[in-house]
């Protein structure tokens, strides 16, 4: 009979939850110690070339995050306010007077 914490950790791995949901794969530190994620890391993370990281040491262990483009989180995230282009110019118009004088 197999118990409820081994059963719980089971159904867990079928469903690729595992804690802290972690995947393990290997590679190579390349010439000028350049780090080639494999294919499946940078499916899984929906990596970009050229795309900004975040670099973490955990005592012997380096944890790559990835950085989200500014300007593609502004594109994609949830409005809050809105703001015409005639209210954009009126304030604009007001803080260039405000300099002015």
């Amino acid at each position: 009979m197999v118990n409820s914490l081994t059963w719980q950790r089971f159904i867990r791995r079928a469903k690729g939850d595992s804690p802290g949901n972690r995947m393990h794969f290997r590679g190579k530190v390349a010439k000028k110690f350049a780090l080639y994620p494999p294919k499946k890391v940078v499916e899984q993370l929906n990596l970009k070339e050229g795309q900004a990281v975040a670099y973490e040491v955990a005592g012997q262990h380096l944890i790559v995050k990835p950085i989200q483009d500014p300007l593609e989180l502004a594109v994609k995230s949830k409005k809050w306010a809105k703001t015409s282009v005639q209210e954009f110019e009126a304030e604009s118009l007001r803080e260039q007077d405000e300099l002015s004088h």
